[in-house]
């Protein structure tokens, strides 16, 4: 029988070197089909009798179901780490997987609330009620600093500090960074601890910031579902994530004026390259602009 508790082994080195516990879930998911593959259509029962033959198999098999590149792109991105792995480990002689290739993303420009509409949904939330002055809360902190939804869940009390207007975060592969809390965000944060957070406190509810009404700290699935209710509320109807919150403050920033290196240290961004997607979502702004006010900018038979 093929071993599986190299897989295990693979995964606890994932977390001691410091990758987020959502991409070590991600990666158990996607190990454990290519294990189930393998067993079950091949038989194999060996690591080192894998072949580069099973592997486009399983590819093939999972574009057939119809996945999308992105999900793909980080199935073969954890086959890749884990085949070096068990090489590294002399699990294996050979990599099956160093002539691989990874398929080439399509680049599309991220969604994102205009300053109007980012307005609009801060000032949803209903301020008489205790959710709805946590609601804003969250709100008021993800527009002011940027950060990931996960960051926001697992957000600490004593990272957030009110008096020099900053929190410290803990991010990706455990990298840290200072992010900025405008007057707005800290007047709903202050509301929320005097009026919400000691009513849903309880014993077990730790050090977090963000609790719902049991006194749990918030879940992804749970910003989700708040954003959600808020957008339809609002009659938003782009489709808009939590990240879309993080995506508009960046466009923002870059429209005033900030600078972009700026940008990218207080969304955390590890290159340059990721930040500048959003240089481009202005760019594009401009000429829809252009075309739509400029008299030659389409053809005699275009509908302006």
């Amino acid at each position: 029988m093929l071993n599986k508790l190299v897989i295990k082994d693979f995964l606890i080195e994932l977390q001691e070197i410091g990758l987020a516990k959502n991409s070590v879930d991600s990666y158990q998911i996607d190990l454990n089909q290519y294990y189930h593959f393998l067993v079950s259509t091949y038989k194999v029962e060996k690591w080192h009798d894998v072949t580069q033959d099973h592997i486009r198999h399983f590819l093939a098999s999972l574009y057939d179901e119809g996945i999308k590149s992105t999900s793909a792109s980080r199935k073969i991105s954890a086959l890749r780490k884990f085949h070096k792995f068990l090489k590294n480990e002399a699990v294996t002689s050979e990599n099956p997987m160093s002539r691989i290739e990874l398929p080439k993303k399509r680049k599309n420009l991220p969604t994102f609330l205009s300053e109007e509409e980012i307005n609009l949904l801060l000032d949803t939330p209903d301020c008489s009620t205790l959710k709805g002055i946590r609601d804003k809360a969250i709100l008021e902190v993800m527009y002011a600093t940027g950060m990931r939804v996960s960051e926001v869940c697992e957000l600490k009390i004593s990272q957030v500090h009110l008096d020099t207007k900053m929190i410290h975060i803990i991010g990706k592969g455990n990298k840290e960074r200072i992010v900025i809390l405008g007057e707005l965000a800290i007047e709903a944060l202050e509301k929320y601890y005097q009026f919400v957070r000691l009513e849903y406190c309880i014993e077990t509810s730790g050090d977090y910031v963000f609790l719902n009404r049991r006194g749990k700290h918030f879940t992804r699935q749970g910003i989700w579902k708040l954003l959600k209710e808020l957008l339809i509320q609002a009659g938003i109807t782009k489709k808009v994530t939590p990240h879309t919150i993080r995506h508009s403050i960046a466009t923002h920033l870059l429209t005033r004026g900030m600078d972009l290196r700026t940008v990218q240290e207080l969304l955390g961004h590890e290159h340059l390259v990721t930040t500048q997607i959003y240089t481009h979502l202005e760019k594009k702004k401009i000429m829809d602009e252009y075309i739509m006010a400029h008299p030659h900018a389409k053809s005699k038979g275009e509908e302006i």
